[in-house]
């Protein structure tokens, strides 16, 4: 290590070390700057994209809960929407309604309704587009009428799914 060559390049070879070391640790800090910068602006960006789109937002959220049920139980919400279609069957004329529930899964917490009444044409069109009107929190999956004889009366039936969703904190059921 005496030699002046060798200590020449040893140096040199100390010199491109520490170059190599510091470009190393530069890339390294350009690098978290930029995953930074980056981050920051996804956060700017989404909080303007929030800040423009809050209101349709939450007309979404409001018409999305809208489709289904609020109750702090099952029992409860069966009996609310009993109540509600006997009061669109009175309000569209429909009489003699008879319903039956049938609860679909408990994990997503769906409710199935087969609801079959006599009417005429009139009454029973009114009675299917109140429901669907009134009542968007229950979906009419399919309807089917029938004649019994010669009389004007049909016999209609309904199939209707609701999404009921339980309250939190709430007990019963």
């Amino acid at each position: 290590m005496n030699n002046p060559i060798t200590r020449r390049w040893a140096g040199v070879a100390i010199l491109w070390f520490l170059v190599a070391l510091f470009l190393v640790l530069d890339l390294s800090a350009i690098g978290r700057i930029a995953r930074t910068r980056r981050a920051h602006e996804e956060r700017k960006w989404h909080l303007r994209f929030v800040d423009e789109h809050a209101g349709n937002m939450t007309r979404a959220i409001d018409r999305s809960r809208a489709f289904s049920f609020d109750s702090p139980s099952f029992a409860l919400a069966k009996l609310t929407i009993e109540d509600t279609i006997q009061q669109v069957a009175r309000s569209a004329g429909v009489r003699d309604l008879l319903a039956e529930y049938r609860l679909r899964s408990v994990e997503q917490s769906l409710i199935d309704l087969s609801l079959t009444f006599s009417a005429p044409v009139a009454e029973g069109i009114r009675f299917v587009d109140s429901v669907e009107h009134d009542c968007p929190h229950l979906r009419v999956e399919s309807v089917s009428a029938s004649r019994a004889g010669e009389s004007r009366v049909l016999e209609y039936e309904l199939e209707i799914g609701c999404e009921v969703r339980i309250r939190e904190g709430a007990t019963g059921g």
